[in-house]
Parts: C-alpha cells; sequence; structure tokens
C-alpha cells in the first residue's frame, strides 16, 4: 500500500497547463478527476455512501453522478438544499423541511394513468377494500343532444367537473324549437359514461313547457352517456311536445362515471 501525504496544513496535487485536470484512477481505470475550474466529476459515484443529510448542491456545478440506490442508513435523510439557476430543470422553487414538501411555482404533475394522492392512511368507511387514491380531476365542457325529438337548441353547450368518479353537470339550454316528437324524452351527450349498476338523479330547476306531464328530474341510464326525463310517481318516461321558443329548462346535478 501507498500513501501519500503531507505533514504540512495542505497537501497540494498540481496539475500544471490550461485545460489539465487531476485524475484518480484504480486498476488503470480513472474514477473521478478534478477539472481545470475545480469540479469534481465521476462516471460513477457510490449513492450507498452518502447517509444523512446532504450539504448544499450548487445545481449548475453538479455533474457525473449516475442514478444509484437511494439514500439509506439514516432516519434523517432529507432532499438537499439546491440552489442556482438550472437546480431543478430550470427552477429553484421545490423546498422540503423534513415534513412539508412545498412547489414555490408550477404544478403537481401525475405523469401515470391510474396514479394520484394515496389517502390510505386514513381511516375507512367501513369497507374492508376501500380505494382511497385520488386519481382524477377535469374541467370542461359537454354538448347536448336531445332524444325522442328533432331539436334546435339556443343552447347546447354546458360545463361539468369531475371530482375521482363523480360527475358534477349543468347545462342551460334557453328557448328551443321541438318537431316530430315520440318517445321517451332524454339528454344524450353526458360526459363520462355512467358506471354500470348505479343510476344518478339530474334536477331540472326551470318549469320547463317542453315535456309532457308532471315531470320533476331526469333518470341517468347505467352504463351509458343519457339521461331521461321522468314523471313524478311514475315508471314511463316523458316525452317532449312540439312547438316554437320551448324552454327543456336548466339541468343541474351529478352521477358516479365509469
Amino acid at each position: 500500500m501507498s500513501i501519500l501525504k503531507s505533514s504540512d496544513d495542505h497537501l497540494t496535487l498540481n496539475a500544471d497547463g490550461s485545460g489539465k485536470a487531476i485524475k484518480f484512477q484504480a486498476d488503470g481505470v480513472e474514477k473521478a478527476s478534478i477539472n481545470s475550474s475545480g469540479l469534481l466529476t465521476s462516471t460513477t459515484i457510490d449513492a450507498t455512501a452518502l447517509t444523512g443529510n446532504l450539504p448544499a448542491i450548487d445545481g449548475s456545478n453538479l455533474t457525473g453522478i449516475s442514478a444509484g440506490t437511494a439514500l439509506t442508513g439514516s432516519t434523517n435523510n432529507t432532499i438537499p438544499t439546491v440552489t442556482g439557476a438550472n437546480a431543478i430543470s430550470g427552477e429553484a422553487n421545490l423546498t422540503f423541511d423534513g415534513t412539508d414538501l412545498t412547489l414555490g411555482t408550477g404544478n403537481l404533475v401525475i405523469g401515470t394513468s391510474g396514479k394520484g394522492i394515496d389517502f390510505s392512511a386514513t381511516a375507512n368507511g367501513g369497507d374492508t377494500t376501500p380505494s382511497e387514491l385520488f386519481d382524477d380531476y377535469e374541467e370542461g365542457t359537454w354538448y347536448v343532444t336531445l332524444g325522442g325529438t328533432t331539436e334546435t337548441l339556443a343552447n347546447n353547450e354546458g360545463n361539468y367537473t369531475k371530482i375521482g368518479n363523480i360527475v358534477h353537470i349543468t347545462w342551460y339550454g334557453g328557448s328551443c324549437d321541438l318537431a316530430s316528437s315520440a318517445g321517451e324524452a332524454s339528454i344524450s351527450g353526458l360526459p363520462f359514461t355512467s358506471k354500470a349498476g348505479t343510476s344518478g338523479i339530474l334536477n331540472k330547476t326551470y318549469n320547463n313547457n317542453s315535456v309532457d306531464g308532471n315531470n320533476r328530474a331526469l333518470f341517468v341510464q347505467s352504463g351509458d352517456t343519457i339521461a331521461y326525463f321522468m314523471d313524478e310517481d311514475a315508471v314511463a318516461g316523458s316525452t317532449f311536445v312540439d312547438g316554437n321558443n320551448l324552454y327543456v329548462g336548466m339541468i343541474a346535478g351529478f352521477y358516479m362515471a365509469a
């Protein structure tokens, strides 16, 4: 074994000349080097040797570290303090204080379908195998088509918000013209297919004059994107009536998506 040491305060290794580097080898193979800018580079740094809290790292100057095993061996492993204009994809706004992870700007992006925020640490409501993964949120528009009639709508665009598997919808059709009405009155084009074996109720908040009978609400068909107008205390659905300047109503409600 050979030992290089100095009894003075410092040991100086000098690679004299422009662009020269101090290189470290083992078995004739370079393992690391310090370049002329004073930066340590390496093809591999063993991550298993890094335990405990890491020092501050200037992200613009950290190069040549390959992926390794997770940092282990200490209960105090934390994300290092990262500085520099290019620290994390151009942003230096990710902080972790040992308890909370904070994004100073930007969004938390779920990169894989079916993944999300896992609430399995919370108590369940009695189901022995509940799903406690919040894996979906969406806002958008949906487009209405009336079934059981030939319609001319003043407005066919509604809005929806999907939270998990619950879809909340709204729509106001305005004045419309109906002709050749026959069969069950329905609204097609719900933004998501309803879950099989379930149903939903959409409330009609306007006293419309486009549907016969004493219509109270709409029934969302199981496993479909259709809601049917239903008469009060009746099994059969309602039917549209023909005419001009009729109002289907203001529709709002929710149902469970597949």
